[in-house]
């Protein structure tokens, strides 16, 4: 009997991470084949002042690809401008505050855009219950309205060429429960559901989407400042995405982070949630502690 149960237990597992391990290697194999789909052509990135958009940026000029980077910061707009063209490459710069608005004026004819990176993202001040929570609209905007506007605006220009990458920086926290973080997993859930149904839209189209799905990253944004295995750097983590993207609607790029996806895909949701609600309302309640000493 317990020897029966083993064995349906290890098929089941067998079953819920192999799909995954085998995505990471095909996908590495597909790579070069999707970049030379957008070979010439110009990438636009998201949220590109610092972090993991900053070294996507950066990354994919060193490749001789042309930039379009945006973000909210002027200066550091700026820094990275002159970073990228010193890989003697074209680069533009918008200026554009997601929670606020979508410039897409500049999407023309003209410019031949072949992948768009919607890395930018909100993720809030500290984890907060959710009826405390007064970045709903901003994280809304952010997240999905604001980044679904610019996408639809290029997939026309996609459509109509029959070629093209859309790359969604998602996270893992879409895929599990989230208490004390709610609005933000919710957002990234809802951009995986989106990159997986656009994925098989647009196949007729030539234009392949994916999402990339995210553990921890050690940015501003995570407010980790120590990298480590299962925590790496954001040049290290950018290095990952744009050599390991191309098979899948889903994907994970970075090895030890689905190596910690397979636990969790494993671990019943039930355990998810109560273990995720009791480390970060520890998360919260440190915040809140250090605002009153501030």
């Amino acid at each position: 009997m317990l020897s029966t149960i083993i064995k349906y237990v290890s098929f089941y597992i067998f079953l819920r991470i192999v799909p995954d391990f085998y995505n990471f290697f095909i996908s590495k194999l597909k790579n070069k084949i999707v970049w030379n789909k957008v070979k010439g052509k110009w990438i636009i990135i998201t949220g590109a002042t610092d972090g993991i958009g900053k070294e996507l940026a950066l990354n994919a000029a060193k490749r001789k690809y042309n930039i379009i980077i945006m973000g909210r910061s002027s200066s550091k707009l700026d820094e990275v401008y002159s970073l990228i063209i010193k890989e003697n490459v074209k680069c533009k710069k918008i200026i554009c505050d997601f929670s606020k608005e979508c410039i897409t004026s500049f999407i023309n004819d003209s410019i031949e855009i072949g992948m768009l990176i919607n890395n930018v993202g909100c993720v809030g001040e500290h984890p907060k219950l959710f009826g405390e929570e007064s970045s709903v609209s901003e994280m809304i905007n952010v997240n999905i309205y604001n980044t679904f506007l610019l996408t639809q605006k290029v997939l026309i220009s996609m459509m109509n060429r029959k070629n093209g990458v859309i790359l969604n920086i998602g996270s893992f926290t879409g895929d599990m429960p989230c208490p004390v973080l709610s609005v933000y997993s919710s957002t990234k859930a809802m951009i995986r559901s989106w990159s997986e149904s656009l994925h098989y839209e647009m196949r007729p189209y030539n234009v392949h989407v994916e999402c990339i799905n995210t553990g921890y990253v050690a940015t501003k944004m995570s407010k980790i400042k120590k990298p480590s295995f299962f925590v790496p750097s954001a040049k290290t983590y950018a290095d990952s995405v744009l050599n390991s993207f191309g098979n899948s609607s889903v994907s994970i790029t970075y090895f030890p982070h689905l190596l910690m996806y397979s636990v969790i895909k494993i671990l019943p949701r039930t355990f998810l949630g109560i273990i995720t609600f009791f480390s970060l309302s520890r998360t919260r309640n440190m915040a809140i502690e250090k605002k009153k000493i501030e």
